[in-house]
């Protein structure tokens, strides 16, 4: 609605393929203040997969899990704690995994003291994915205009 009424000005465009078919997804609740290595996105299959970078203390998964789950994990790092992203969808075509990630940015030059480091995990049935071996962040960025 925002984008209609020019409030959010795209700079880049969506590129989800058209014939992409949706995927249900689970965001979990990640905390954003520690040291994550991966520094990238990435499509978690197995525990070991998983622990292979330090995580956040409030998130648990087992061997169990992986056996009929994946994991989604994108990692981002910006100029400003002010910049808010969010996952619109989540999406497939062939062997490959499109996530509709969008970024408002602030209006006017505000920023944070910080740098925004934000991580967002999904999960998905491992069922659904049956195949993928490509994982691409479809990402859209905004200006807020509602910031001025």
């Amino acid at each position: 609605q925002k984008q209609l009424a020019k409030l959010l000005i795209p700079t880049v465009y969506d590129k989800t393929p058209s014939s992409a078919d949706s995927i249900e997804y689970k965001e979990v609740e990640y905390e954003d203040n520690f040291l994550d290595l991966a520094y990238n996105d990435r499509l978690v299959t197995d525990i070991n997969m998983w622990q292979a970078y330090p995580h956040s203390h409030n998130i648990e998964y087992t061997e169990e899990f992986f056996e009929e789950n994946a994991l989604v994990h994108i990692y981002r790092t910006y100029y400003t704690g002010m910049v808010k992203g969010s996952v619109e969808g989540v999406y497939r075509e062939g062997n490959t995994l499109y996530v509709k990630y969008n970024e408002a940015h602030p209006s006017g030059g505000a920023v944070t003291d910080d740098i925004g480091v934000f991580n967002v995990v999904l999960e998905i049935d491992k069922d659904l994915l049956e195949g993928v071996d490509n994982l691409v962040i479809d990402q859209n960025r905004y200006r807020d205009l509602d910031k001025h």
